[in-house]
């Protein structure tokens, strides 16, 4: 007869791979439960796609942080570049609970239908909507909109609606005095 006994992993671990790799380094910081990722380094955890240049998991807390970082001139590189249920977004800095799917996105870029939305700083929760403040809605594709509509606050549902508070018509970073209600 053979005896098999079942393996029990800790409640903490997540319930499928997470694989993971970098171009450069990786610390496995088995003191505070953690994994850093540096250079080009990318995470694939079901649906969800992380690519940036720096990258940290936290097995206790059930994060994922992304950093991009500055070479010798000055110029951002390693942008990270978050992908999940079809939606792509860039940001500077991102922080994204794997457990509850919730984040906190800081300068972010996300394409809605025809238009790019330019965020300063984004609350996603579990549905993939986020929240937004400070945001730009505009059609112009250069890093630095010509215009846009920008609101304090804004809402959007990926494919679906975006809501947003009092806004008003921005040309070269020169608020107009053309505001919509809503």
């Amino acid at each position: 007869t053979l005896i098999t006994t079942p393996i029990s992993y800790s409640k903490d671990a997540p319930d499928t791979s997470i694989v993971y790799k970098a171009a450069d380094s990786m610390l496995f910081d088995v003191s505070s439960n953690q994994i850093y990722l540096w250079n080009d380094a990318s995470i694939d955890y079901k649906e969800l796609r992380l690519k940036a240049f720096k990258i940290g998991i936290n097995w206790q807390e059930h994060v994922l942080s992304a950093d991009q970082e500055l070479d010798s001139n000055g110029t951002e590189i390693g942008r990270p570049h978050f992908t999940q249920d079809g939606q792509t977004m860039e940001a500077r800095r991102m922080l994204y609970n794997y457990e509850t799917k919730k984040g906190k996105i800081y300068e972010l870029l996300s394409k809605e239908d025809q238009g790019i939305i330019h965020s300063s700083e984004v609350k996603r929760i579990d549905d993939s909507s986020y929240f937004s403040k400070k945001a730009v809605y505009t059609t112009c594709d250069a890093p630095h909109p010509h215009f846009g509509f920008e609101a304090s606050k804004m809402k959007v549902v990926p494919n679906k609606l975006i809501v947003a508070g009092p806004t008003h018509l921005v040309i070269s970073n020169i608020p107009t005095p053309l505001v919509l209600p809503f």
